[in-house]
């Protein structure tokens, strides 16, 4: 192991995976929260707590893309606000 290599490097707070749909987000998220010893969310998970309803499909078929939007971005606050963690959207 180089110098480099062996001087921590503190984690920020909140690391964010992003990407499209289906790049290995959920993957690559709970590697790097169990490399980093933080846990792991998945915003579509939590956003679909919060419908109380089990898929995004079912989600636009009842209440609406609408809903799924306020969803998703009342979780993402919630969940910014939660101390350190991995978080992908």
């Amino acid at each position: 192991m180089n110098q480099v290599e062996s001087i921590p490097h503190p984690a920020p707070p909140v690391v964010v995976v992003v990407g499209p749909r289906g790049s290995g987000k959920s993957t690559i998220g709970r590697l790097l929260a169990e490399r980093l010893e933080r846990p792991w969310h998945d915003l579509d998970q939590l956003a679909l707590e919060a419908c109380g309803l089990r898929t995004i499909r079912e989600v636009f078929e009842g209440p609406g893309e609408s809903r799924w939007r306020e969803a998703e971005c009342a979780a993402l606050r919630r969940q910014l606000d939660r101390g350190p963690q991995v978080l992908s959207l």
